[in-house]
């Protein structure tokens, strides 16, 4: 079962999403409608995008719990809860000047779609540990299939294309 201990789990565990992302996106490449590549945003960027981008944004979670007194592990007792996660996936292209941006924008999706088709679990490792290594923490598993949406153009900038995913994801957080 997945885990990860108490000492920096968010931002481990978001950390460690955000680093799959990338990861997979760095390693199988982009269509050949993108010889430039493609951003990648994180965490609600301060910056303004550019075009065509990804941006992925954590937009919280619930904790379970999975086991009496919450107690995940007997000797040494060890306590925890289930953390079931949601993340924010959206794919972004700009209409204006751009006569394949339909096309784009699907390419994009398609990748996505593949990505998280293909990574059901990814490693949690200590990313806020400032080692050049991180060290692994446990794993975080992708709960089914993302819901996707098509978002409609926005009146204030209708130039701007959207597809947008929430993904579910989970771990069992431990603490001593």
């Amino acid at each position: 079962m997945p885990d990860l201990t108490w000492s920096a789990g968010l931002y481990d565990s978001e950390g460690s999403f955000n680093r799959m992302v990338k990861d997979y996106l760095s390693a199988n490449g982009w269509p050949s409608a993108f010889p430039a590549g493609v951003s990648a945003y994180f965490d609600r960027p301060t910056q303004n995008l550019t075009f065509p981008c990804v941006t992925v944004e954590h937009l919280g979670g619930n904790p379970e719990r999975v086991a009496a007194g919450d107690i995940v592990q007997g000797n040494p007792i060890v306590s925890g809860v289930m953390q079931h996660r949601q993340t924010e996936l959206s794919c972004w292209v700009d209409a204006q000047g751009n006569p394949n941006w339909s096309r784009d924008i699907r390419q994009l999706r398609d990748t996505l779609v593949l990505m998280l088709r293909q990574q059901r679990a990814g490693q949690i490792y200590m990313v806020y540990s400032g080692t050049g290594t991180p060290p692994t923490a446990g794993m975080f598993r992708l709960d089914g299939l993302a819901a996707e949406q098509h978002i409609p153009q926005d009146a204030a900038n209708p130039a701007v294309r959207r597809y947008r995913f929430v993904q579910r994801w989970s771990y069992l957080e431990r603490w001593p």
